[in-house]
């Protein structure tokens, strides 16, 4: 990235925009916080899922 962080950045949220944002969405997950390159998502669907899971267990 060092040589052309302009071009890497811009690749960088191209991708996002093309492939990540389309398949969190597909997922009903939600962007919690972006730090930089990395990102912290939320899928409630999954968190209801475990909760269910969990409590069939109890």
């Amino acid at each position: 990235m060092g040589a052309d962080e302009e071009g890497a950045l811009a690749d960088l949220k191209a991708h996002r925009r093309k492939v990540v944002d389309p398949k969190i969405a597909e997922h009903r997950g939600r962007i919690v916080e972006t730090t930089g390159d990395g990102l912290l998502v939320e899928f409630a669907l999954s968190m209801r899922r475990i909760a269910r899971l969990n409590s069939r267990a109890a």
